[in-house]
């Protein structure tokens, strides 16, 4: 997917980005900042934007195009960057192939993915020095601060929800759910616990039915639950009733979301029929109509996944923040 966008780059406004480099658990880490044009004064809300696995921030940037709907809605966007380098490929037996994809990173979101998983990189305490720093230097709302994120970048938002609570108003992962446990297929992952969430958190995810790897009955090979499990695991962790069968959200030609639970607790379910490993609609419409036929892809038009998120996520924010944890 990511040689895809790489071939789609075209001249990017340098004008409202800024390259953000720190200090983390010894290394050196990055992120890019999007500052909206439409920026008033006073602070402003932020998506936390995560990359797929063999991806980086600028192709996270051209998939969801949240830069865009930040400059219209006037929320800042950051992209982290991943450590380890990406290795979606491995030997039964042997684990992970020691190289991996030029350009191209990982998180360790538990089961997914190598080499972040493997090395037991801790991707949670960048995050943690990332938001301390950028809610120093800049006008950050720090009750508005949302996670979203693709594949690799969707499990390491299941993480954060699990690990880093207090940071965040609502999640919406895609296509990358709670992998907390190993993975056969990873060499193993990074397996960690995830208290029930204090207080609840709201989250919107989205999932197609033909997903070849985040297959919508389970992965066992690769340690992903099935979507049904997934959808449980959310409901008990925010105190809802596990086997509640949710009410009809949003529905669209092959798309359909189902909501559980009140507004503070809320757990909506976007499945989208025929779709495999995209992110809905790629608000850009040429990449996601590239991707639209392309085998395991199957990206659908039925949905615009960025703008769901941000009318899903500015409905919250956090009534109290704690001290950063860092």
């Amino acid at each position: 997917m990511c040689s895809l966008l790489v071939a789609l780059v075209l001249a990017v406004s340098q004008a409202a980005d800024i390259d953000v480099n720190l200090k983390s658990g010894g290394l050196d880490r990055y992120a890019r900042l999007h500052w909206p044009s439409s920026a008033l004064g006073g602070k402003i809300p932020l998506v936390v934007n995560l990359h797929a696995l063999a991806c980086n921030p600028v192709e996270q940037q051209l998939l969801t195009d949240f830069n865009t709907l930040g400059d219209k809605e006037g929320f800042a966007v950051v992209y982290p960057e991943g450590y380890d380098i990406a290795q979606a490929i491995s030997i039964p037996g042997l684990g992970p192939l020691p190289w991996g994809v030029p350009g191209g990173r990982s998180w360790n979101a538990g089961a997914c993915c190598a080499h972040g998983s493997t090395n037991d990189r801790d991707d949670v305490q960048f995050i943690r020095d990332l938001m301390a720093k950028l809610l120093t230097e800049h006008g950050i709302d720090a009750t508005r601060v949302y996670a979203t994120g693709m594949s690799n970048g969707g499990f390491f938002t299941n993480r954060l929800a699990c690990e880093a609570r207090e940071l965040f108003a609502a999640v919406a992962p895609v296509s990358g759910n709670l992998a907390n446990n190993s993975s056969p297929y990873f060499g193993g992952g990074d397996a960690y616990p995830c208290p029930q969430f204090n207080p609840p958190l709201p989250v919107l995810y989205f999932n197609g039915d033909f997903d070849p790897f985040l297959i919508w009955n389970g992965n066992p090979l690769f340690g992903f639950p099935s979507i049904p499990q997934y959808t449980k695991t959310l409901l008990r962790l925010n105190g809802l009733n596990p086997d509640d069968a949710g009410t009809v959200s949003y529905k669209h030609s092959n798309v359909e979301c189902l909501s559980h639970g009140p507004h503070d607790s809320n757990v909506t379910i976007c499945r989208i029929g025929g779709g495999g490993h995209s992110w809905p609609g790629a608000h850009n419409p040429a990449m996601c109509l590239l991707q639209e036929w392309t085998p395991g892809v199957f990206c659908s038009m039925h949905i615009d996944a960025t703008a769901q998120i941000w009318d899903f996520f500015k409905q919250y924010s956090l009534k109290q923040v704690e001290t950063l944890q860092v």
